[in-house]
């Protein structure tokens, strides 16, 4: 089912909810990311794909002003609903942003680089060449393959296959950094969180918690949940352990 789009309308209103973390808990990731990036006081900073401005709202702490952008009408309604001095969202495909030549000093994106094709990908990487300043930085929050291959996920039939299709592996994407013309370097982070109950963390994934479950038919993600839930329940009968491992990737536009 790779070839289908996720709706992300259809999901916007308890996205947040089913990913079960709040915005405190996301704080060392923007931190991770704001470090990396070299965020000052002043920047300019546009969030690519902010979906319900989750990480885009504490971004704001580190920057002077940040614009969250995003194709769904869906996320950027709830995004609007906590919208706080210093943000601005808009609705607006990543491949042809409305803004002029060198409008920010840096650009982010959080978990949704594996949206777009190659072809996309060629493309947005050229877009946010153009829209930052010289020596502008664009960095990357996103997935390893070695990280999804080891992940409690790997439990689950059929999710391992699709999001190795859908996220581009490192050497791919810096590769086509460069051709876009940034200098590329890369970080991984990782952040523990302590333990969550066995019982709530199967609901959040029942709830189709991520967006990849959208892209398989109802039969196969309750025969993969039914398998998932019945192996996690073996090996973490009380609680689970909840950490996230990802990869900053940055891409520094030439002066």
């Amino acid at each position: 089912m790779v070839g289908r789009a996720v709706d992300f309308d259809a999901l916007s209103g308890n996205y947040d909810s089913l990913r079960g973390r709040s915005k405190e808990r996301l704080l060392p990731w923007v931190a991770s990311v704001a470090e990396y990036a070299d965020i000052r006081s002043s920047d300019k900073v546009i969030d690519i794909g902010c979906g319900t401005g989750r990480y885009t709202e504490l971004f704001s702490g580190f920057c002077g002003t940040v614009v969250g952008i995003d194709a769904s009408q869906g996320m950027i309604r709830q995004a609007s609903n906590s919208r706080r001095q210093g943000v601005d969202y808009l609705i607006s495909d990543a491949l042809s942003m409305p803004f002029s030549q060198c409008s920010f000093d840096c650009a982010v994106m959080f978990m949704a680089v594996h949206l777009f094709t190659p072809e996309q990908r060629r493309l947005l990487f050229e877009c946010v060449s153009g829209i930052l300043k010289g020596g502008g930085r664009f960095v990357i929050l996103t997935e390893s393959h070695a990280r999804m291959r080891r992940s409690l996920w790997r439990h689950f039939p059929g999710l391992l296959d699709i999001d190795l299709h859908r996220f581009p592996d490192l050497a791919t994407l810096a590769g086509e950094l460069k051709e876009a013309g940034f200098v590329t370097g890369r970080r991984f982070v990782r952040n523990d969180l302590g333990e969550v109950p066995t019982k709530n963390y199967l609901a959040r994934v029942e709830g189709k918690m991520l967006s990849t479950f959208s892209l398989m038919t109802e039969e196969e993600f309750r025969e993969g949940f039914d398998a998932f839930s019945g192996r996690i329940c073996e090996l973490y009968p009380e609680t689970v352990p909840d950490y996230q491992e990802f990869v900053l990737v940055r891409g520094t536009r030439k002066v």
